[in-house]
C-alpha cells in the first residue's frame, strides 16, 4: 500500500479573491482562508487507486497576509492526526 497525502494551503487567498484554478477544477470542498487535506491510498504495485478521501480544514484564518496562523494549522495537523490514528487503530486493534 502507498498513501499520498497532499495539502491544499488557501490561508492566503482572501475570502472575496477567486480560488486558483487548478484548485478550482478538484473535485472537492476548498475554501480561502483554509487548508484542504487530500490522501489517496493506492496499491504500491499496480498503482491502482484504491481509496481517496478530502477534508477541509476546521480553523479558518483570516488570509491576504504573508504572517503564518501556526496556532490554525496545528488545530487541523492535530485533527487529522487524530482522524487517521482512529481509523489505524479500528483496522489494526491492538492490547494495551
Amino acid at each position: 500500500m502507498r498513501l499520498h497525502v497532499e495539502f491544499i494551503d488557501l490561508r492566503s487567498v482572501k475570502s472575496a479573491e477567486q480560488i486558483p484554478e487548478y484548485v478550482a477544477t478538484k473535485k472537492f470542498k476548498t475554501a480561502p482562508g483554509h487548508i484542504t487535506l487530500v490522501a489517496e491510498l493506492s496499491d504500491s504495485v499496480s498503482g491502482q487507486v484504491l481509496a481517496r478521501v478530502a477534508d477541509l480544514g476546521k480553523k479558518q484564518s483570516s488570509g491576504g497576509s504573508t504572517e503564518i496562523d501556526w496556532q490554525a494549522i496545528e488545530f487541523d495537523l492535530r485533527n487529522w492526526a487524530g482522524i487517521f490514528a482512529a481509523w489505524f487503530d479500528k483496522i489494526h486493534p491492538h492490547d494495551d
